[in-house]
């Protein structure tokens, strides 16, 4: 099979190549011969995209008629549609019911092929892209080397000469209306053009060879003229710019059914003078047919408020365009609802992609500059009821991924009842509850939004990858400036994480639970605040929190959980793993703890290399500014890591103060990963099991819901982690 050539360049959609192989036996015109229809494909783009996988191969068919009898030489028939057509990459297309040949005689037939399901003798289609909906239709075509431009009347080809192409262009008519004043008025006596025609025309119903049950959508207010089809089947048409059928029409000659203008209604006798004539000048055609993929300008002429006359001409076709894969096309709107999400600056919504049932994908593209209430431009739409899921992006990536369930699609309006982070409830047909429902942390874009909504609860709902964020290159984000509500992480990862400031938040004052950065880094370069990883400063609480990621750049008061953790500060069963390679105060869990209330800091430990240069280093904090008893109870860090030289000792805190400690010293790696010696039980007297001890002890209430695990087929760590239970 050759390659085939796509041809006139403006086509759009698919294209379909029909070869032939040479026959020399003597050919009887009343039997079928044995000269093969094969066909080969190629298609752009846009058909490859309103196709999905198990669905095109249902709804592309072909059928011929005999020329010289008008009658059917193949009855419709389906094609089988091979996926990843391309320009390029032509494929074989095959009958699914085998294979068909020419006539013998050199009779000529003529090809029709189209999207949809054919009813009797007509092509009905539906406006739209998914499978049902396909607005793919045969245009005309090239037999040998001639091109037939007789559109709409098939594409010729015989066992001689055969049809080598079929070119395809969206089925819609385009037909712009519009009002003049008659230039031999005089001036003044028409002072102002009308602002509204209506009109209908017998030839512009929803009947024809290419039958299509499609919308004229009102340039006034897209949202609501799409039920512009009578009952009857005729179109109200409209001033500005229609889509009709193109049913093969001549629009020419054809007189008005019905006129509207402004106030004015035209009588049976004022009709029947209204016929529409071709344009003078006009040398495109002696006719005007609604032929797909062709537009025209209706033109009243108007002399003092009476119609005195109706001109028809043909024109390009002057779509809107919109940047969608190389699309052009008039738009369909969507009005998003959005909730308390500020649809505005950075936050913007960039792109809302509806899915269908059948995995097809609808993607819209804002307006304008986007509001609370943006608006949204397709090149179609679904219908209200086919839509399974929807996502929305911003500049810098996905924003939320869900099912219609959650939101209300009609069509014309996407209501999402959004926070003002731009997320959902965990039960979203339920109200968010901040202790029973609260908002669910899906992607690495909600994340970080966390910090438009302070206050509220959240709950990490999958392990995240900050690099799925769209940024520039070595581009970190910034911390964010206060945390008052709740953060659980249920266990799961944050992972290549890049923060610019003091820690992920600047100062904590709400509840971080159980969260856990898996990789990357807190870089306080320029930070003259305390720094940590998970908040510079911590006025709230810090339970069960685990963090990997290097702090890099600090100079002053740095710890690997914390800063600061002021007199309202607690911190109980948190992990550092990540390095602290530069500060002056430095402390594995701490920086500085200002808190004197008993078991301030319980249950936690460090395995991260702390800077052993600083002037204040301890291995879990670099000074305790306010003593008080038991504020550090049954915490350890590794033995080497807080240390400034082979053979000194390290303490929990700079200096020698022991007071305001239990069980607080360094370790071994074999002794925080089992017991101190062979007869003892890792599980109850090992270090593992003084942390779960100390768990009660904790003035925080939830720690007792947490035991620190060591199975690192559970956990995927050889150090003990804590779990809720």
């Amino acid at each position: 099979m050759k390659r085939i050539k796509q041809i006139m360049g403006w086509c759009s959609g698919l294209c379909i190549g029909l070869l032939a192989c040479t026959d020399d036996r003597t050919e009887n015109p009343d039997v079928t011969g044995n000269v093969a229809i094969e066909l080969s494909g190629l298609a752009t783009d846009v058909a490859a995209a309103t196709r999905a996988p198990g669905q095109a191969e249902s709804n592309l068919y072909l059928k011929a008629i005999v020329d010289e009898t008008g009658t059917t030489y193949i009855d419709e028939t389906r094609i089988n549609y091979p996926q990843g057509l391309s320009d390029t990459d032509p494929r074989d297309l095959e009958f699914a019911s085998g294979k068909y040949y020419y006539p013998l005689g050199q009779k000529v037939i003529r090809f029709f092929a189209y999207s949809g399901t054919a009813t009797g003798e007509y092509m009905s289609l539906t406006a739209g892209n998914t499978a049902s909906q396909d607005a793919l239709l045969s245009n005309f075509g090239k037999r040998a080397d001639t091109i037939y431009s007789d559109e709409g009347e098939g594409t010729p080809g015989s066992s001689d000469n055969p049809a080598a192409v079929l070119n395809f262009r969206h089925v819609m008519t385009q037909l712009k209306v519009e009002v003049k004043i008659d230039e031999d008025e005089k001036p003044g006596t028409v002072t102002q053009v009308p602002k509204t025609v209506k009109f209908r025309m017998a030839d512009i119903p929803r009947t024809g060879k290419y039958s299509i049950y499609a919308e004229a959508p009102d340039p006034a207010d897209d949202s609501t003229a799409e039920k512009a089809i009578d009952t009857d089947g005729t179109y109200t048409v409209q001033l500005g710019t229609n889509y009709l059928i193109p049913n093969g029409a001549d629009l020419t000659g054809k007189q008005l059914t019905y006129l509207e203008i402004d106030d004015f209604t035209a009588t049976a006798p004022d009709l029947a003078g209204y016929t529409v004539e071709l344009s003078p000048g006009n040398t495109v055609s002696t006719s005007m047919k609604l032929l797909p993929g062709y537009a025209y300008t209706l033109t009243f002429l108007i002399r003092r408020l009476k119609v005195a006359g109706i001109m028809l001409r043909k024109i390009d076709w002057d779509p809107e365009e919109i940047d969608q894969d190389g699309v052009t096309y008039v738009p369909k709107y969507l009005e998003l609802d959005l909730g308390d999400y500020k649809n505005e600056g950075a936050d913007t919504i960039t792109k809302a992609v509806l899915f269908t049932t059948g995995m097809l994908q609808y993607v819209g593209r804002p307006e304008d500059g986007g509001g609370d209430n943006a608006r949204m431009q397709y090149v179609t739409l679904p219908a209200a009821n086919d839509v399974d899921s929807i996502q929305l992006y911003t500049k810098s990536g996905l924003l939320i991924a869900t099912s219609v369930q959650t939101s209300v699609y009609d069509g014309n309006t996407l209501t999402l009842p959004l926070s003002a982070a731009g997320m959902l409830p965990v039960n979203n047909s339920l109200p968010y509850h901040a202790d029973t429902n609260p908002y669910a942390v899906t992607n690495a874009h909600q994340f970080i939004n966390i910090g438009k909504a302070p206050g509220d609860s959240y709950r990490q709902m999958i392990n995240i990858d900050m690099d799925a964020l769209v940024k520039e290159e070595d581009e970190m984000v910034s911390a964010l400036s206060e945390f008052t509500g709740h953060y659980d992480g249920q266990d799961y990862w944050v992972s290549n994480v890049r923060i610019a400031g003091p820690g992920l938040i600047r100062t904590n004052k709400g509840v971080l639970e159980n969260v856990r950065l898996e990789s990357g880094e807190i870089d306080a370069s320029g930070e003259t605040a305390a720094v940590g990883s998970f908040c510079g400063t911590n006025e709230g609480t810090l339970l069960a929190c685990i963090n990997q990621a290097q702090i890099t750049g600090a100079t002053g008061t740095v710890g690997g959980i914390c800063g600061i953790n002021t007199a309202s500060g607690e911190i109980v069963a948190c992990m550092n793993m990540g390095d602290i390679p530069q500060g002056s105060t430095v402390g594995g869990i701490c920086g500085d703890n200002r808190n004197t209330a008993a078991n301030t800091v319980v249950s936690s430990f460090s395995t991260g290399m702390l800077n052993r240069s600083a002037t204040n280093l301890g291995g879990i904090c670099g000074v305790v500014s306010a003593s008080g008893s038991t504020v550090l109870n049954t915490c350890f860090w590794l033995v080497g890591t807080a240390g400034r030289g082979i053979g000194t000792s390290e303490v929990a805190v700079g200096g020698s103060n022991t007071v305001d400690m239990t069980d607080v010293s360094d370790v071994s790696p074999e002794r925080l990963r089992n017991a101190v010696s062979d007869t003892e039980n890792p599980l109850t007297d090992g270090v593992v099991a003084l942390l779960n001890a100390a768990l009660s002890v904790s003035p925080v209430t939830e720690a007792t819901q947490y035991l620190f695990v060591l199975d690192q087929s559970r956990t995927a760590s050889v150090w003990p982690i804590p779990l809720k239970q």
